[in-house]
């Protein structure tokens, strides 16, 4: 429950914020923090479901497609910035 509250916090301040940009920008960065965790997750899941996936040669897979969905939260924030 203690995890929630940061993940939660986003989506009650789009509700609270009164201008249509600032909603937007946090709509983009929420975008981009849900995207980045239900990747990672659906990747963490494959390798239970298989464990062959989980072996020491995919896990550079594994690392690489982490890498990449990080970046996807600077971008989001990027573009929240340049965009509105």
């Amino acid at each position: 429950m203690a995890l929630a509250g940061p993940l939660l916090e986003p989506a009650h301040l789009c509700r609270l914020l009164p201008l249509l940009f600032q909603r937007q920008q946090t709509k983009w960065v929420l975008f981009g923090v849900i995207v980045l965790l239900t990747g990672d997750f659906a990747v963490w899941l494959l390798a239970r479901i298989f464990p062959p996936l989980s072996l020491t040669q995919n896990s550079l897979v594994y690392e690489t497609v982490s890498n990449f969905a990080l970046l996807l939260i600077p971008l989001s924030i990027s573009i929240a910035i340049l965009r509105y």
